[in-house]
């Protein structure tokens, strides 16, 4: 009745942890009422085999939902895909007089971080509906000689590759046709699905390396993407580090590189990081280390302090190696945006490809004190009150705790020639800050007053997690 055809565009390159361009199906019937009422399910394969949502898998975006459209016939056709990265192809209503033709658009397929390199298969299953075969291209490579006459070689099937059938069953042993680099065809018996050995009498010689393909007829849609490899830019100790406005020299958290397999990123290549957010700048060149022989020469401090270069000296030796910017220490504008995030980019000369980036390694906090109503008060008398104060941090961690330093408090100082008649108290009102109270946790404490009684402080005993009122 003859086989449906399937189309393929888009897709393209998938950067492991990455996300692929958008791409879309195109499902034509092969003959009149191929397509009847039923579902058909397609599950992307690495070219290991492996499918899911893990770290080795690749999978359709379900957050990218797909549309389904009728091209020709006067079917329904709907498309979904489930949180496991399935893709599931609903017919109804097909047409038994006319040719039926479908698209499947707006697709994506993601790659987990450690995917197999390679093509992506697309394999599918029917439930009432007769899709048909479709057109693909079996491949694998000799790991051994052949001469002429009748030869038993060993080879092993390519990555991605569907196995090679056997065309003629009449013949004993049933064999198969395929074609050879240069487009010699021999008939070969398979002794082994998915690599093992092949009987020919072969007409010419094949030396070991030899690569060799025969078009099969299989479930599969034809290969559209393929996984390359990717570099990944991280953070190391998420949440990040605070920083302050107008303070130079404050910590951030490290940044990590995984490089992936091993001389992905090649001597010679340059990787840049350069700060996005205003009014942030490196104090200067951090600390640069790498693994899996992984080496860098010195970073080079761009003039106004807002990216540094590397230059790669050895390439990594070792699948996964790292490089790893430690002790990243940032001068901070006071008109930087108080909660803003400080973002880095990474990129690597050559197009190499970067997921993770930008990655936050610091973010940008102020505490903001505020005052309710002010009551009056009169010149020369003593003991009067004031308005409630309020200290709220814009984010969690603000205010440093008593392990940062001994030293660090939070201090209130009188500037217009009053003093303080007592010591106030502090109370933490919202967050989860703690107060040091005699070197316990509590969520009030009495300051104690100083500098003439005209300022009044206490210690914070454990950093926010929340953002906090006091």
């Amino acid at each position: 009745s003859g086989a449906s055809a399937v189309t393929t565009s888009g897709f393209g390159n998938l950067a492991r942890g990455g996300t692929s361009a958008a791409g879309t199906f195109t499902i034509t019937e092969g003959a009149v009422g191929n397509f009847v009422d039923g579902t058909v399910t397609v599950t992307p394969f690495s070219s290991a085999g492996v499918s899911g949502t893990g770290t080795t898998a690749v999978w359709f975006d379900p957050l990218s939902p797909p549309t389904a459209t009728v091209t020709a016939g006067v079917g329904a056709v709907s498309a979904s895909v489930s949180a496991g990265g399935v893709l599931t192809i609903t017919f109804s209503g097909t047409d038994t007089t006319k040719i039926d033709n479908f698209t499947i658009s707006g697709l994506k397929v993601k790659a987990g971080t450690a995917a197999a390199l390679g093509p992506v298969q697309f394999r599918y299953t029917t439930t009432g509906t007769n899709l048909g075969l479709i057109n693909a291209t079996a491949s694998g490579t000799l790991t051994t000689n052949t001469g002429t006459g009748v030869q038993s070689p060993t080879y092993t099937l390519a990555a991605g590759s569907p196995d090679f059938q056997v065309t003629n069953t009449l013949a004993t042993p049933p064999i198969s046709n395929a074609t050879f680099v240069g487009g010699v065809t021999e008939s070969v018996a398979l002794t082994a699905a998915g690599g093992g050995s092949v009987t020919a009498n072969f007409s010419t010689n094949h030396p070991s390396g030899t690569t060799f393909s025969q078009t099969v007829q299989a479930q599969w849609f034809p290969p559209a993407a393929t996984v390359v490899d990717t570099t990944v830019l991280a953070a190391l100790t998420p949440p990040p580090n605070i920083v302050l406005p107008g303070v130079n020299n404050q910590a951030a958290d490290s940044l990590q590189v995984t490089l992936g397999d091993a001389g992905f990123v090649p001597a010679a290549a340059t990787l840049t990081f350069a700060i996005t957010t205003p009014g942030v700048q490196f104090s200067g060149l951090p600390t640069a280390t790498g693994t899996g022989g992984f080496t860098v020469g010195t970073g080079v401090l761009s003039f106004d302090r807002t990216s540094i270069t590397y230059t790669v000296a050895t390439a990594s030796t070792a699948n996964a190696a790292t490089f790893t910017l430690s002790g990243i220490n940032y001068d901070v504008a006071l008109s930087a945006a108080a909660g803003a995030l400080v973002n880095v980019t990474l990129t690597i000369s050559g197009g190499v490809a970067v997921s993770g980036s930008p990655a936050a390694n610091a973010q940008i906090a102020q505490t903001i004190i505020g005052s309710a109503a002010a009551p009056t008060i009169i010149i020369g008398q003593n003991d009067q009150a004031t308005g409630l104060l309020t200290i709220r941090e814009s984010a969690a961690g603000t205010l440093p705790d008593i392990s940062t330093s001994a030293n660090d408090k939070i201090v209130v100082c009188l500037t217009s020639g009053e003093t303080f008649s007592r010591a106030p108290w502090f109370v933490v009102t919202a967050g989860d800050l703690k107060l040091n109270v005699g070197g316990l946790a509590a969520t009030q404490a009495k300051a104690t007053l100083g500098s003439g009684n005209t300022c009044a402080f206490v210690q914070v005993y454990t950093a926010s997690t929340v953002a906090s009122t006091i």
